[in-house]
């Protein structure tokens, strides 16, 4: 996450209660900011999914959006699978090696 939060100009932290609500009852209002912008703990609104993908399309631009979470929501037959728009990339933990000479 913190990799995120590097290339990030903006955020949203979904995990934040007050920002939860406001993902669930107005999602576009979780993407405003300045891009890219990155909604952190994403899955915990799914609806942001398909309002991501709707800003992309408006937008056409790449790079608006960065999306993290440390779980994979259910399957949603209304989710749009975000090809074309939306990149997967897998990250694993980091692990710190300390090199003593």
């Amino acid at each position: 996450m913190e990799a995120s939060f590097q290339h990030a100009n903006s955020q949203f932290r979904v995990d934040q209660a007050q920002n939860r609500r406001l993902a669930v009852l107005n999602p576009a209002a979780a993407l405003e900011g300045d891009a890219p912008r990155l909604i952190d703990e994403w899955p915990l609104a799914p609806d942001l999914w398909n309002e991501v993908r709707h800003e992309i399309d408006a937008r056409r631009m790449p790079g608006q959006f960065i999306l993290s979470g440390s779980a994979i929501p259910a399957d949603d037959a209304t989710r749009h699978t975000g090809a074309g728009r939306i990149s997967k990339i897998r990250m694993r933990p980091m692990v710190a090696q300390a090199v003593i000479s």
